[in-house]
């Protein structure tokens, strides 16, 4: 299926695991550039290894950010809009409770 998103850039928090991470996949299989989010610094290296694994040549961007703090959101909209243009799509996506 073809979403008609090839070169948007598409925004999704949370995303260096699970849903967040499945969704930004998925969005470049789509052929949209991807920013993905998270507090976990760490977690940041693998997941945007992910996402080029899943679409090669899409731009993909990471920054580490804490979405519960209004002007960290704030600064990573501003820089994802400074590296990569404005955000055509957003994802608002957040942790969730540990599984159990």
């Amino acid at each position: 299926m073809d979403l008609g998103i090839r070169g948007k850039v598409a925004l999704i928090g949370a995303s260096a695991r699970g849903l967040g991470l499945a969704t930004a996949c998925r969005l470049a299989l789509e052929g949209a550039n991807i920013a993905i989010c998270d507090k976990d610094e760490e977690a940041l290296g693998p997941a945007t290894g992910r996402v080029r694994e899943a679409r090669p040549g899409v731009a993909v961007k990471a920054y580490r950010v804490d979405l519960t703090k209004a002007s960290e959101i704030v600064d990573l909209v501003r820089d994802v809009r400074r590296d990569m243009g404005p955000v055509d799509i957003l994802v608002t996506n957040s942790g969730g409770p540990p599984p159990g």
